[in-house]
């Protein structure tokens, strides 16, 4: 008998609805591991593998964190969140990405800022402390 998935809570939901996510990545595997990881951490999730895709979805459901990729085709993370907040200036943001400041930088003419940014491999202590921290928790 297989044992039960038990699903963590990180003590940082507020009281009521738990927060949600959006989970903007060009990588699929990330998108869903990522997504696994805030689920069981009582998130709601939402996901997107473009940030076009990110920007319909934000423009049509409520989201407490924009939770996105630097590095992705067409748009770059931190346009994708100046677009996002512009129409939802509440929405907190986070950055992810496993590429150095210098490429980071260089691609996107934006110098990091370790406060936004978490990298990329972390771990789900890592990633749900992030966001509460964002969330005022």
């Amino acid at each position: 008998m297989e044992a039960p998935i038990m699903r963590e809570t990180s003590g940082i939901q507020p009281q009521g609805e738990q927060p949600t996510v959006l989970v903007v990545d060009d990588e699929p595997a990330i998108v869903a591991l990522v997504r696994t990881m805030l689920w069981r951490a009582g998130f709601t999730v939402l996901e997107a593998t473009s940030p076009e895709e990110a920007l319909r979805i934000a423009g049509s459901a409520a989201v407490d964190v924009l939770l996105s990729d630097v590095m992705m085709p067409g748009m770059n993370g931190y346009e994708l969140a100046a677009k996002v907040r512009s129409e939802r200036p509440a929405v907190k943001v986070l950055f992810m990405s496993g590429y150095r400041d210098r490429a980071i930088a260089e691609s996107t003419g934006v110098t990091v800022d370790d406060a936004s940014l978490v990298r990329k491999p972390f771990t789900q202590h890592t990633l749900v402390s992030r966001i509460g921290e964002l969330l005022g928790n």
